[in-house]
């Protein structure tokens, strides 16, 4: 399974993030994203009228409701999970 050879290559692989700048060892294992897919569809004019947001809670136009959660996937084989 190529999937599990990417894994088991850990230590050879690195990522540098485009937003810190860090370099990290090992392949992504966890994933977030600051805003909801939808927000990015609101003309920009828009967003302080119709956006509100808190630290885990979006809401777009009083109608859609969006909480920052987080899920764990355990990897079978493998001594790190998935975050996303």
């Amino acid at each position: 399974m190529r999937l599990l050879k990417i894994f088991k290559k850990k230590n050879k692989t690195s990522l540098k993030c485009d937003d810190c700048k860090t370099t990290y060892k090992g392949i992504p294992l966890c994933f977030s994203s600051d805003f909801p897919h939808y927000y990015y569809s609101i003309p920009p004019n828009e967003i302080d009228e119709r956006v509100e947001l808190e630290k885990n809670l979006c809401v777009i136009d009083k109608t859609h409701f969006f909480h920052k959660g987080r899920v764990t996937i355990p990897i079978l084989d493998f001594d790190e999970d998935l975050y996303f």
